[in-house]
């Protein structure tokens, strides 16, 4: 929020306003119209020493005034020691968010080293598809019936168990590649 009429505003709790609302340290109040809230601003709210008369503006300098009146019972020796308590509190904080700020370094440091073992497994996963797929074409091609520059091969319809029962071996020899289905040999029990 920020400041809708630019007055010099008087009052040292005024936090912002708008066209018909005003916020300050004690509080927020709504006004019913343009006219009353300008009225009430200019009478209070930018006003010295009609920021005083201000109910609003009485409970907070009341509130402050109280606060004074209580650190007055503390020695100086005990405000002291208060600060320093507070101060290795900060330390400890400033020293454990720097604990945390390394851990997530570092853990950042973990995730793109995995993305980038990712991207690498699926540039290799897209080449054996690739690989795969020239494979396919080149012995449908080779082995297909061609009908005007479209080639056919029918083979019987293939589960994937059938990986548990035999192995591809794929060699090249000079400029033929040959592959063997070999049957898997189970261990014996």
């Amino acid at each position: 929020m920020g400041d809708y009429w630019h007055k010099p505003w008087a009052c040292p709790y005024f936090k912002w306003d708008t066209k018909k609302n005003l916020a300050c340290e004690a509080g927020s109040l709504a006004f019913p119209s343009v006219r009353i809230a300008c009225r009430y601003y200019d009478q209070y709210c930018a006003n010295v020493p009609g920021w005083e008369k201000c109910t609003m503006a009485q409970a907070m300098t009341e509130y402050y005034e109280e606060g004074d009146k209580a650190m007055e019972k503390y020695s100086k020796e005990d405000l002291e020691l208060l600060v320093l308590d507070q101060q290795k509190k900060i330390e400890n904080l400033t020293n454990e968010l720097g604990r945390y700020k390394k851990k997530v370094s570092d853990q950042a440091k973990e995730i793109g080293e995995k993305d980038k073992l990712i991207a690498d497994y699926e540039i290799a996963a897209g080449e054996v598809q690739e690989t795969c797929n020239t494979a396919l074409v080149s012995m449908v091609k080779e082995y297909g019936l061609n009908k005007k520059g479209r080639y056919t091969v029918k083979i019987k319809a293939f589960d994937r168990a059938i990986l548990n029962e035999y192995s591809l071996v794929a060699k090249r020899d000079k400029d033929e590649y040959i592959l063997e289905a070999i049957k898997v040999q189970k261990p014996e029990n």
